[in-house]
């Protein structure tokens, strides 16, 4: 392999290992300054953490890739223009794109701005796009556009904007559960420097490659179980700058095709296709496309019986099949690149498949937990102290499931036509046999002849169960004789 395969090597290593511990480092100061701060966020009946999280995560990721950026501009400046006069092609480049870099940079401060109010205050979701909307505008003024649509002017300025705001809000969609929105978008990074190497881009390679390592860095204190949360100010700025980078990036060349334009597509298929199906779910539901829900990808998988890591490295792996799709685009005809397409939208439709199947099939395990549970409610006769259900029966027996209630006790009591023996499986409490009263929990039995006198008194805090086996020529409820009874009863 040549000098420069392993210079640039080296090179792109370095900036990925830096960004990495700069993030991380960050990451832990996001920590402290959260808590010192109140940017945190606090545990409700939607979310599944049990106490307050930070959510500074943003900001480590924003200053650590700004800050690294910045660097290799000076760095650029002063090797390419400055006392050393270093000749290398990706200095031009970066000084060339300098102008766009700040206006991106601009933008990125005003959703990272949006984002970080929203956390602290709660924004409206119309304040919220109001956000949005004036960060993609000032992106929008640096002359960015998707390339292919370039020469459509007004309407190619107006695809683009959409264009933005839906990888900005997919991202943000995604972020449910930990790791998931920074695991996704590493994954979408590492792809788009993958392809920035083929097809010999190597200034948004630069931008890339110091984004990956950033999002390294911080999802490593991201993953579940997470300490510290992106917030809204770290999801939207990283989709803000995903859908930058795709508009940096130029998929045409000498040796591609227009079909190729779609592989920013393909790269966000996770988080486009989380947010459409949500958007539909809720629609079909009747409510806000912006209300929030556990309706999610990542938490639909959960319903299906993943763990949340699972359902998170699940996640990661359709990413990864998804990028290598769309690094395949650039190494195949345009028939070639159709086929890929197609494979695709297979993809996504056997994901889709397996996700309906899967919730019609939740549908009814529900149903039929509910009818269970409704024939179990009917199945049990309610009494002041508690209740019973009749488990077995027999010509000359019965077998019921017995619960007293804290703090009750049920009548002293005897029977004429039958003995029982009872056998406690949960609670405490205690028995009355005859003259004698007797501590019981867990794993106690005790027989109670025919004629002989008794009586449960639940004496803990949790309902006091038992099995009660009872043996005899008649075994109705009239075969009662009531001695003493707290409700009044005979």
């Amino acid at each position: 392999m040549s000098e420069y395969f392993w210079t640039s090597l080296f090179k792109n290593f370095f900036i990925f290992g830096y960004a990495f511990v700069l993030c991380s480092f960050f990451s832990w100061v996001g920590i402290k300054l959260s808590h010192s701060y109140g940017f945190l966020d606090h545990p409700t009946d939607r979310k599944r953490h049990t106490k307050p999280m930070p959510l500074l995560g943003g900001a480590a990721i924003f200053v650590s890739f700004w800050g690294v950026v910045f660097t290799g501009i000076g760095a650029a400046y002063f090797l390419g223009r400055g006392i050393f006069d270093v000749q290398w092609p990706v200095l031009t480049h970066i000084l060339s794109l300098t102008p766009k870099v700040m206006t991106i940079f601009l933008g990125s401060l005003v959703i990272f701005l949006t984002g970080l109010i929203d956390d602290k205050f709660t924004l409206s979701p119309l304040q919220k796009l109001a956000g949005q909307f004036l960060a993609v505008f000032i992106l929008l003024h640096s002359g960015l556009t998707i390339n292919f649509i370039q020469n459509l002017g007004f309407w190619g300025d107006v695809i683009t904007f959409i264009w933005v705001l839906l990888i900005i809000n997919a991202f943000n969609f995604i972020d449910s559960l930990d790791g998931h929105c920074a695991g996704v978008a590493l994954i979408s990074a590492l792809t788009f420097f993958w392809i920035t190497q083929i097809i010999d881009q190597a200034m948004v390679g630069f931008f890339l490659i110091t984004f990956a390592g950033v999002l390294a860095g911080f999802l490593i204190r991201n993953f579940r179980p997470a300490s510290i949360f992106l917030g809204d100010n770290g999801s939207q700025f990283i989709g803000y700058m995903l859908s930058a980078f795709t508009l940096l990036c130029h998929y045409q060349g000498d040796q591609l095709h227009h079909i190729t334009s779609f592989i920013p597509v393909l790269i966000f298929g996770v988080p486009i296709y989380d947010t459409a199906s949500v958007i539909v779910v809720r629609l079909i539901r009747r409510l806000a496309p912006w209300k929030g829900d556990r309706n999610h990808f990542a938490h639909r998988l959960v319903k299906m019986g993943m763990s949340d890591r699972i359902a998170v490295i699940f996640s990661y792996f359709i990413s990864v099949t998804l990028g290598l799709v769309a690094i395949s685009t650039t190494q195949v005809s345009a028939f070639g690149a159709t086929l890929v397409g197609l494979i695709f939208m297979s993809i996504i439709g056997v994901i889709a498949f397996l996700e309906v199947y899967a919730a019609r099939r939740q549908q009814v395990l529900e149903k039929l937990a509910r009818f269970k549970a409704h024939r179990e409610a009917s199945a049990q006769e309610r009494r002041p102290w508690g209740g019973y259900e009749v488990l077995a029966k027999g010509p000359d027996f019965q077998v019921k499931k017995i619960q007293v209630e804290p703090g009750l006790r049920f009548s002293l009591q005897k029977h004429a036509q039958r003995d029982e023996r009872w056998v406690v499986v949960q609670g405490q409490g205690m028995a009355t046999i005859g003259k004698k009263e007797w501590p019981i929990a867990r794993g106690s039995y005790l027989d109670v002849p025919r004629g002989t006198i008794h009586r449960l008194h639940n004496t803990g805090n949790e309902p006091l169960a038992l099995i009660e086996v009872q043996l005899g020529d008649y075994l109705g409820e009239d075969d009662i004789t009531r001695l003493e009874d707290d409700f009044g009863r005979r």
